[in-house]
Parts: structure tokens; C-alpha cells; sequence
């Protein structure tokens, strides 16, 4: 059991090596400030609350940037940020392992997000059909 948790350990630390090698050709290094816990991926519930918790982060950075933009380069602005997270999720899942079948995770995810604006507007528009 033990030779388990070292191999699991070591196989961590050699995707992690490996990411932050890669990451660095894009000048993305590992800071001091860590914005999750070793409690954030220890349970399915708090693992949720970590990814919420980032995803939130994300966006709010996202919509920052998307409102700073001039007038007129709004639209350009969300459509860019679109394609870098688009890659960004790539690049995260190209490091895991090919048996993880995280391509499919990541992409039912993106398909999920390209849904949710559609699917609020919708419930939106039918409650104020309702409230007349």
C-alpha cells in the first residue's frame, strides 16, 4: 500500500514537472499565491466547491477584461477569451494521462458551458411570459 502512495505521489509530481515545463515556453510559472488547498481535492463535495470557485474566478476575470475593453471591441474581446480558455482546457488535459479520456470530459464541459446562456435566456424569457 505504501509503494502505492509513493508511485501515485511520483507519477503527481512527474505531470505536474512536465506541465509547468511546458507552461513556462508561455512565460506561466508557479507563484507563491496558490488559490486552492490540499482540502480542495480531497472529497467529490469540496472538489466541486474548488472548481465552482474557479470557474467563478475565471469569469470574473473574463468579464472584467470584456468591460475595460473599448467601446465597439466588446464582442471581439469575449470571442478571444473564448478561444484562449478553449485552449487552455486543452493544454490542461493534453497533460493527463491519454486513459483519463479527459478530451471527452473537457469537450461535454464546453458544450455544457456553449448551452447554459441559451438554456438561462429560455427559462428567462418563458418567467416573463408568465408575469403577464
Amino acid at each position: 500500500m505504501c509503494g502505492d502512495i509513493d508511485e501515485e505521489t511520483s507519477f503527481d509530481d512527474e505531470l505536474l514537472a512536465r506541465l509547468t515545463a511546458h507552461a513556462k515556453r508561455y512565460n506561466a510559472v508557479v507563484s507563491d499565491r496558490t488559490t486552492g488547498s490540499e482540502a480542495g481535492y480531497s472529497g467529490e463535495a469540496t472538489r466541486s466547491q474548488y472548481m465552482s470557485a474557479l470557474f467563478r474566478d475565471g469569469l470574473s476575470q473574463a468579464l472584467n477584461d470584456a468591460a475595460a475593453a473599448p467601446d465597439g471591441a466588446r464582442t471581439d474581446a469575449i470571442a478571444c477569451q473564448a478561444i484562449v480558455f478553449a485552449r487552455l482546457a486543452g493544454f490542461l488535459a493534453g497533460h493527463i494521462p491519454p486513459g483519463a479520456d479527459m478530451f471527452r470530459t473537457v469537450v461535454d464541459a464546453m458544450m455544457d458551458g456553449h448551452k447554459e446562456p441559451s438554456e438561462f435566456a429560455d427559462k428567462h424569457h418563458q418567467a416573463h411570459d408568465h408575469e403577464h
